[in-house]
C-alpha cells in the first residue's frame, strides 16, 4: 500500500511538472510580438493571457492565477490561430469580460460606404479573395439561396489556401436553414480540403486551416444550457474564493439574439484588415440577386481598411472588431457545429455543387469575370476615406436582468459592465450636436428616456432640427413594430404641444415644427395601382449634421435592439462619409410622405393596401394599448 501511494505522489507529481512545461513551452513558443506594422500587439497580447490561463495546470486554474509571465520571443502563427479556437470556460472568464470594460476610442482608418447591393456583396466576395490569415464571419440571417452559397464558396477557397475560418451565425436567424447542412459541408470541406496557414512571412505552417461554425444562443444548447446555469449560479456563491462572475440564468435564453452583421478579413493585421459592418444579412434581397428591383432592400454598410500604426499606438480598427467579435463569438450559450453522422456517411458532394453553381451564376450576375483586377481596384482600393473609427455595440443586453419585464432601463443596470455601450455614445454624440440629427431605422421606436432627450436638445435652440426615416405600414415587413412607430414617435414629437401649466400658460414651448417624420413609400406605389415599385426600407443609422459623425450597424432602436439583441456599430467621424450618407438619406425621403399627411392617411385607407393592413391601420391606437397592457413588447 505505501509502494502504491508513493507511486501515485510520484505519478501525479509528473502530470503536474508536465503540465506546468508544456503551458510554459507553449506559452514561450506562442506569444511574443513581432513588428507593430505586422501584427496588432494589443490584441495579440490579450490573446496571449486569455491563452495562458487556459493552458495552465489544474492548481495555476483552481486559483485562478495567471501563471508564468513568458519570455516574448518571436510571434507563431499557428499557435495563434489555434488560440482563436471556440471553447467556452475560460474564454469568457479570461478574455470577454476583460474585453468589455476596455473603453473605446476612436481611431485611424480608412471607410467607405457601400450603398449599392451589388457592389456590397462583390466587395465581400474580394475582400475574401484577400485574407492571407483570418476570416470571421457573423450574420443575423444566412439564407441557402444564391448569395448565402457563393458567399459560402468564396469561405472554401479561402479555406484551401490556408486561411483560419470562425463563422457565428444565429440560431432563429438561420433556422431555416436547419439542419444547416451547407454549413457542415464547409466544415467537412475544410476537413478534406484546408490548405497549410501560412507565416508572417508567408511560408507554409504545419498546421491545416479549419473552419468553425458556432451557432448563437442554439436552440439544440437548451438543456445543457439550463443545467449549465444551475451549475454556475452554485459556483458563484463561491465567488470570492474562485473568483468566478455571476451570469444571469437569461444569458442562454432564446429570447436574446446575437442580430449582427460582420465580415472581418484579418483583424488581427493592420496593413491587412478589412471589415464590413452595417444592416445586410446574407440573403438575396439584401444585394438584389440575381437583379436589383422593387423587393431588394435599402441598406447601408461600411467596409473599414486598417492603415499602418506606428509601434505602441494602441488599439486599431481591426482590433476593436476582433474584440467585439469575441464576445458574442465565445457567449456561454452558443454551440458548436459539427458535422452529422449522415453526412459523414453519405458525403456532402451535392452541398458543395450547389454552392460551386451558384458561385458561378453569381459571378456572371455581377460581371466579375471581364476585369477582375481592375474590380478588386474599383471595390477595395478606390474610394476610401481617411476617417476616425470606433465600433460600439450592446453586447451587455445578452447579461441584462429583467429586462422583459421594464420598457426603459438604464445600461448600467446589467450583470455585464459595457465601456463599449452603443445608446450611451448616442446619447453624448446627440447632446454635442449642434445643428440636425438624421436617424434612420426601419423599425424605429423610441423609448420616453429618448424622447425626452430628444426634445430637450431641440429646446436649446429653435434652429436646431431633428430629421427621422423610418417604414411605413405599406413597406414594413414587421406590423407589431410598425403599430409601435406610428403610436409613438409622430404623436410624441410632431403632435407635441408643449407644456402648459393649470393656468393655461405655456410653460414650455412646442418642438413640433423643428421636426420631421418621414414613412417610405407613396400613394404611387405597384402595390397600390401605380407605377413605382417601393422595396423595404432596411437601413439604420445615424448622421450628425454638424459633427460630421455617421453611425451606421445593424441597431434599429427598436425594443430589442435596446435590452435584448447582441448589435453593433461604427461610429464614423469624417465630412466625406457624412457627404455621402446624407445624399443618400436624402434620396430615400424623396420616395417617402411625411408622417400625419394627407398622403399618410390616404395610404393607410387605400383599399389596395390589403384588407389585413387596413384593420391594423384603423385601430393601430388600440393594438398598441393591448401590445403594452400585455407586456409583449419584448416579441416584436
Amino acid at each position: 500500500m505505501t509502494n502504491l501511494r508513493g507511486f501515485l505522489f510520484i505519478l501525479l507529481s509528473v502530470l503536474l511538472w508536465m503540465n506546468t512545461a508544456s503551458a510554459q513551452l507553449s506559452c514561450n513558443s506562442i506569444w511574443a510580438v513581432e513588428e507593430a506594422l505586422k501584427i496588432d500587439n494589443t490584441y495579440v497580447e490579450s490573446v496571449r493571457k486569455w491563452n495562458l490561463v487556459s493552458k495552465s495546470n489544474f492548481v495555476q486554474r483552481f486559483w485562478r492565477k495567471e501563471g508564468l509571465s513568458p519570455e516574448k520571443i518571436d510571434f507563431d502563427m499557428q499557435a495563434f490561430i489555434e488560440s482563436r479556437e471556440f471553447r467556452t470556460w475560460f474564454e469568457y472568464q479570461n478574455r470577454v469580460l476583460p474585453q468589455l470594460a476596455m473603453k473605446s476610442e476612436p481611431v485611424p482608418a480608412r471607410v467607405k460606404l457601400l450603398a449599392d447591393p451589388q457592389r456590397s456583396l462583390a466587395a465581400k466576395l474580394f475582400a475574401i479573395r484577400e485574407a492571407k490569415h483570418t476570416i470571421d464571419v457573423a450574420y443575423y440571417i444566412l439564407r441557402n439561396d444564391q448569395t448565402g452559397l457563393s458567399f459560402i464558396h468564396e469561405i472554401k477557397q479561402a479555406i484551401q489556401r490556408g486561411v483560419s475560418v470562425r463563422f457565428l451565425v444565429d440560431s432563429t436567424g438561420t433556422i431555416a436553414m436547419t439542419p444547416h447542412s451547407d454549413l457542415r459541408a464547409l466544415i467537412d470541406f475544410a476537413n478534406q480540403h484546408g490548405g497549410f496557414v501560412r507565416d508572417l512571412n508567408g511560408n507554409p505552417t504545419a498546421k491545416r486551416a479549419t473552419v468553425e461554425v458556432v451557432v448563437f444562443n442554439a436552440l439544440s444548447k437548451a438543456p445543457s444550457a439550463i443545467v449549465t446555469s444551475l451549475y454556475r449560479k452554485v459556483l458563484s456563491t463561491f465567488k470570492s474564493f474562485l473568483g468566478i462572475e455571476k451570469v444571469d440564468s437569461l444569458a442562454y435564453s432564446w429570447n436574446r439574439r446575437s442580430h449582427d452583421k460582420i465580415l472581418l478579413i484579418d483583424g488581427a493585421f493592420p496593413e491587412l484588415s478589412i471589415s464590413f459592418i452595417g444592416g445586410r444579412n446574407m440573403s438575396d434581397h439584401y444585394y438584389g440577386m440575381p437583379k436589383v428591383d422593387e423587393h431588394t432592400y435599402i441598406d447601408f454598410e461600411v467596409m473599414i481598411r486598417g492603415v499602418t500604426t506606428p509601434a505602441g499606438s494602441g488599439r486599431t480598427a481591426g482590433t476593436q472588431m476582433s474584440d467585439y467579435f469575441d464576445q458574442i463569438y465565445f457567449h456561454l450559450g452558443n454551440g458548436a457545429l459539427t458535422r452529422s453522422l449522415l453526412g459523414i456517411v453519405k458525403g456532402y458532394e451535392h452541398q458543395n455543387k450547389k454552392s460551386e453553381a451558384a458561385y458561378e451564376k453569381t459571378i456572371d450576375d455581377l460581371a466579375l469575370r471581364e476585369d477582375p483586377e481592375g474590380v478588386r481596384r474599383e471595390l477595395l482600393e478606390l474610394g476610401f476615406e481617411e476617417a476616425h473609427v470606433d465600433i460600439v455595440n450592446t453586447v451587455h443586453n445578452l447579461y441584462r436582468s429583467r429586462a422583459s419585464r421594464h420598457l426603459e432601463v438604464r445600461d448600467h443596470r446589467t450583470d455585464i459592465k459595457n465601456a463599449q455601450a452603443l445608446m450611451a455614445r448616442v446619447e453624448s454624440l446627440i447632446k454635442e450636436e449642434s445643428k440636425e440629427v438624421q436617424i434612420i431605422s426601419p423599425y424605429l421606436w423610441l423609448s420616453n428616456k429618448q424622447i425626452r432627450l430628444l426634445k430637450s436638445w431641440l429646446l436649446k435652440d429653435p434652429a436646431r432640427r431633428l430629421t427621422i426615416v423610418t417604414n411605413s405600414i405599406m413597406t414594413s415587413d414587421n406590423m407589431p413594430a410598425q403599430i409601435l412607430v406610428d403610436n409613438v414617435i409622430g404623436p410624441a414629437l410632431m403632435n407635441d404641444p408643449g407644456v402648459f401649466n393649470a393656468k393655461g400658460d405655456q410653460v414650455r414651448r412646442s418642438v413640433a415644427d423643428q421636426v420631421k417624420i418621414y414613412q417610405y413609400g407613396r400613394l404611387d406605389a405597384t402595390t397600390l395601382g401605380g407605377k413605382v415599385g417601393y422595396g423595404k426600407m432596411h437601413a439604420k443609422g445615424l448622421l450628425l449634421m454638424d459633427s460630421k459623425v455617421s453611425v451606421i450597424g445593424t441597431f434599429n432602436n427598436d425594443p430589442r435592439s435596446l435590452l435584448l439583441n447582441s448589435e453593433g456599430a461604427a461610429v464614423v467621424r469624417n465630412p466625406e462619409i457624412a457627404g455621402k450618407f446624407e445624399a443618400d438619406i436624402q434620396k430615400m425621403i424623396k420616395e417617402s410622405h411625411l408622417w400625419g399627411s394627407e398622403e399618410y392617411y390616404a395610404i393607410r385607407q387605400h383599399p389596395q393596401l390589403g384588407r389585413v393592413k387596413n384593420s391594423i391601420a384603423s385601430f393601430s391606437e388600440q393594438l398598441y394599448g393591448l401590445i403594452m397592457s400585455l407586456k409583449l413588447w419584448w416579441l416584436i
